[in-house]
């Protein structure tokens, strides 16, 4: 007799949840950190596993970071001989990988970036997990399964993305410092926390928001135990970035510093931000903020209200981790721009918030297994929804690295406003010394000292636009995706001038153009 479908659908869900209960009862800490490391890097796979994802032009950034790695294994050095407008911590972790494209292929090289990035952030989530070790097992299992499944932090660890990395160093830094619901009193584990912070800052500098707030903390304790902390964090940026700062000192500061404080892009709504932010498994539009702004407001409700009802004075864990998580979401909110990778830097510190608040809840509560019952029913909804996410998104249709393979030579010199079309077509590599070098043609934009992106083609400086017109001067072949216009500026010169020496020799999802043939 066949099995209606729902009946299955609801035997298999109760069986999960006998399961569930079963392993929860007798799992260590350690235990639940491990199973939540190993369902975030079974989702995060199951992303990647989907068609065009591994091999698939999916993004823009990762080429960047990932781009910046192979020039410097070739002796180039960002800032000094090409822009970028990140700090360099992640190209520099990646050099050892950049040496397997010499070996393997550029492609080869970027895809085990991807699988590099799911490992990072499922070591991240097992981080959550050791920091709340002497917590309950409560409060670890909803940090844990929150971070696993948020969907946001899915999102950013499907390639190489900075906020994974991020995450990672500022969790081994939290790591060292917590024991229990104390802080840290030895001052070796002090200065390599501090060193963690310092390298997670070389990565981005989102990283000061919780070592600032770890700062007060010890700060309030002691001048000198701050200072540790401060010189550790110092000492390892410095490792890091000062190869880069001598060489080219003014750059380093204006590209990383100076030029992202005055981007002026196009302001993305609150309704994108809080979608992310909120964990939402989509993005609503404006319509819907109201249902966002419930969403997060019932978050921040369920962080907020176990510790007024409960008026025992919360620990330096638990403090750390909800103003960190709050800063971080206050952040977000000011600047124009905002990307959905963000709201991986602010999954973690909120997990634990939300775990911590659990365990209050369930303290404060005179009926724990009722807390115990509506926490695990709210997890198990939150994985369920994140599978159904995971396993319909989104694909790319066609593969623009095989007509790029197909029609550019090698060795040829490319000039491309991606630079994941040629890494991805084994077409990045070798660099010629009379071939323009740009990894990030929207960063060229911001560093020329315009104020809008180029794809407004407002205010387009002199100096951007007589690079652009040197680096068609010297290319052989011109590889544009439909987002050129965004990254190129196209003035009235740069248009008369490809349009006179530029023909189009093939289009799959990309165009390709080979320099125009003198007539004889």
């Amino acid at each position: 007799m066949r099995t209606e479908p729902r009946v299955l659908a609801g035997v298999t869900l109760w069986r999960f949840g006998a399961v569930r209960r079963g392993i929860v009862g007798a799992a260590t800490p350690r235990g639940i950190a491990l199973g939540g490391a190993v369902v975030a890097l079974c989702l995060r796979l199951i992303g990647l596993s989907h068609p065009g994802h591994f091999g698939g032009i999916t993004e823009y950034d990762d080429a960047v970071y990932f781009g910046t790695a192979i020039l410097i294994t070739h002796g180039l050095l960002p800032y000094r001989d090409f822009v970028m407008v990140q700090p360099p911590g992640v190209p520099v972790l990646m050099i050892p990988v950049a040496y397997l494209a010499d070996l393997a292929g550029t492609r080869a090289a970027l895809e085990s970036t991807r699988v590099i990035t799911c490992v990072v952030a499922a070591l991240d989530v097992g981080l959550i997990g050791y920091i709340l070790r002497r917590q309950s097992r409560l409060a670890i299992s909803v940090a844990v399964l929150v971070a696993a499944v948020f969907p946001a932090f899915i999102l950013a660890s499907q390639t190489l993305l900075l906020e994974p990395y991020l995450d990672f160093f500022c969790l081994i830094g939290a790591a060292m410092l917590f024991s229990e619901q104390s802080l840290a009193a030895s001052r070796t584990r002090i200065l390599l926390a501090g060193a963690a912070f310092g390298a997670a800052g070389a990565i981005k500098l989102w990283a000061v928001i919780p070592f600032a707030v770890l700062v007060v903390f010890y700060w309030r304790r002691s001048w000198r135990e701050a200072l540790y902390l401060a010189l550790g964090a110092g000492a390892a940026f410095a490792i890091i970035c000062l190869p880069f700062l001598v060489a080219a000192p003014s750059r380093f500061v204006r590209e990383v510093i100076l030029d992202q404080l005055g981007r002026s892009d196009i302001r993305v709504p609150i309704a994108t931000r809080l979608g992310y932010l909120g964990g939402s498994p989509s993005t609503l539009g404006a319509s819907e903020i109201w249902l966002l702004a419930l969403l997060v407001g019932a978050e921040g409700a369920l962080i907020v209200l176990p510790y007024l009802l409960n008026r025992r004075q919360p620990g330096p864990l638990e403090t750390f981790a909800i103003v960190t998580a709050a800063l971080i979401f206050v952040s977000m909110m000011i600047p124009a721009d905002f990307y959905y990778h963000y709201g991986a830097f602010y999954a973690p510190f909120f997990a634990m918030a939300l775990g911590l608040s659990a365990d209050r809840w369930m303290k404060w509560s005179a009926r724990p297994a009722l807390v115990k019952r509506i926490g695990a029913t709210a997890v198990t909804a939150m994985v369920l929804a994140c599978l159904f996410y995971v396993g319909f998104s989104s694909t790319p249709e066609v593969d623009p690295s095989v007509l790029v393979r197909s029609l550019v030579p090698k060795g040829a010199c490319v000039l491309t406003d991606t630079a994941e079309i040629t890494l991805l077509s084994n077409r990045f590599l070798p660099i010629a010394k009379a071939c323009p070098i740009i990894v990030d043609a929207f960063g060229t934009d911001l560093a020329s000292g315009a104020e809008v992106a180029a794809s407004a083609n407002v205010d387009v400086s002199p100096r951007l636009e007589a690079f652009w017109m040197a680096a068609f001067h010297q290319a052989q072949y011109v590889v544009l995706s439909d987002n050129n216009v965004s990254r190129i500026p196209w003035t009235r010169p740069l248009v008369s001038y490809f349009e006179a020496h530029f023909q189009e020799i093939g289009s799959t999802g990309v165009a390709v153009f080979d320099r125009r043939r003198p007539k004889s």
